[in-house]
């Protein structure tokens, strides 16, 4: 071990040992003091905050460090960079963000997790801001900065994302039979008779419908990079695919007489970029809700809601449950639905099997009530 020097300024000064680096040199930081007394206590805070895995550079803020990691990917793409601010901005920085690195615990972290998890938020979710974090903390590893990352041990607690629900009878009825009423009443359909994704659907054009075959082509899909919109390939193979058009579709693809061009554009007939899409899908619902004898907002009155929430998810998740309806084998539906994993079709299928068999018995038990005691009001 080196022995302090006295400097010619008087003072105190000694080099530490407090790691290695990845190629095993070692990192040493000099420590200077008025005293000997003083010098010795420093060394000592040093070492124990080298043991314990705090870091070096002590004055840097997660924030600073989540900032320098963010410039280090300039090859990746905008939104990539946007995703991972987005998780910066919604869940780390507001709790981390002031912490200096020197301050984190595990358990900073975990307190983040955990209030994600009340909250309500799917275990994927939470992973996702578990691993940025983590990378921010290797990030420093890395520069020597930390001796080591301490949100490495984090828990992600179990939790299954809410299910998502498919259409009843009324509400396919709804748009069935108002779909001329707006301009998105196309698109909404072939969501729920063909299944297609949103994005497949915004890149969906009158030259993909083949009405000698009766199918649509999927061959694109739609993508947003800093909310401008452009064509990309499907994402997998199972993308790409042939999905039969029903005759109930087919006629309203027919009467709408599509010659070329995007079959739902922006009103400038170009990509709908993701806010043209937000809004054009409010737009849809607010008219569905109104066909339904909903009342739009005025000046003195709110809007008056008679239907639950509808997305595009439920639309293509529904045309799931039709297939299913109508006795389509489950690798047909894998090919239809565009899923590159046949246990993600499995899993739908599966959820509809126990659901019918928990209405089938409830409505066997109601039968059977009412032959025992007819005045039953059950």
């Amino acid at each position: 071990m080196k022995k302090a020097t006295k400097r010619a300024d008087g003072r105190y000064q000694k080099s530490v040992f407090i790691g290695r680096k990845k190629d095993g040199s070692p990192i040493r930081k000099t420590v200077y003091a008025s005293t000997q007394a003083e010098l010795n206590r420093k060394v000592a805070e040093l070492q124990h905050d080298a043991a314990t895995g705090k870091c070096i550079h002590s004055d840097i803020t997660f924030r600073r460090l989540s900032e320098i990691w963010m410039k280090q990917f300039p090859s990746l793409s905008k939104r990539w960079h946007k995703r991972k601010q987005c998780e910066l901005d919604n869940h780390l920085l507001p709790a981390l963000g002031e912490l200096k690195i020197s301050e984190l615990h595990l358990i900073n972290l975990q307190n983040v997790l955990n209030d994600m998890a009340e909250q309500g938020y799917a275990s994927s979710t939470m992973r996702k801001i578990k691993q940025c974090a983590s990378a921010i903390m290797d990030f420093a590893c890395d520069n020597d900065w930390l001796n080591r990352n301490c949100f490495l041990k984090a828990k992600v607690v179990s939790m299954e994302a809410p299910e998502t629900r498919f259409l009843d009878e009324n509400e396919i009825r709804l748009i069935t039979s108002s779909w001329e009423g707006h301009r998105f009443g196309i698109a909404a359909m072939i969501m729920l008779y063909c299944g297609l994704r949103r994005g497949e659907v915004l890149a969906l054009e009158w030259d993909d419908i083949d009405y000698k075959n009766n199918v649509i082509h999927v061959t694109k899909a739609r993508d947003i990079d800093a909310n401008k919109a452009y064509l990309k390939k499907p994402k997998t193979k199972a993308g790409t695919r042939d999905v039969p058009i029903p005759s109930i579709l087919l006629h309203a693809l027919k009467k709408l007489d599509g010659k070329h061009g995007l079959i739902a554009p922006d009103k400038d007939g170009k990509l709908m970029s993701s806010t043209a899409y937000k809004r054009a899908w409010e737009g849809y619902f607010a008219y569905l809700n109104v066909t339904a004898g909903g009342k739009p907002a005025s000046k003195y009155k709110p809007r008056v809601t008679v239907i639950k929430n509808i997305t595009s998810k439920m639309l293509r998740h529904t045309y799931c449950t039709m297939l299913y309806d109508a006795g389509v084998d489950v690798k047909s539906a894998q090919y239809f639905m565009g899923h590159s994993n046949l246990e993600t079709t499995l899993k739908i299928y599966t959820h509809l099997s126990q659901f019918r068999t928990k209405k089938s018995i409830a409505s066997l038990n109601t039968h059977v009530h009412r032959m025992i005691d007819p005045d039953d009001n059950i």
